[in-house]
């Protein structure tokens, strides 16, 4: 090995860095994909059968998310207009990684508006 490499190696290692297995990240990645299928074409109705009931809801939006732990997750937030069908949809991405050294995160955002 390297000494670049095994000096990264080590400082990996000593700052305890961690992240969700690829399955968890996979499994994200698959509800991402599955997310970014809503149209404005659908209606409520349609995406209450694709994604089933949502965790939260109001008047006029909803949201589903799939999660692998509070701090790694998507969601997508639906703001329906009044025929029932999607005028904004945001497609939200946490992640976290942390270690001894503190934590890292971002959230990615990908939003479509149809008004």
């Amino acid at each position: 090995m390297k000494p670049k490499s095994l000096l990264l190696a080590g400082a990996l290692l000593f700052c305890g860095c961690t992240s969700i297995p690829k399955e968890g990240a996979a499994e994200l990645d698959r509800a991402a994909v599955r997310y970014a299928s809503v149209t404005k074409e659908m209606t409520r109705e349609a995406i209450l059968i694709t994604f089933g009931a949502p965790q939260k809801e109001e008047a006029s939006k909803a949201v589903w998310i799939t999660s692998y732990d509070p701090d790694n997750y998507v969601s997508l937030s639906v703001e329906f207009d009044e025929t029932g069908h999607p005028i904004e949809t945001i497609i939200t991405r946490g992640v976290r990684s942390s270690g001894l050294l503190g934590a890292v995160g971002h959230t990615q955002y990908k939003g479509r508006s149809y008004r």
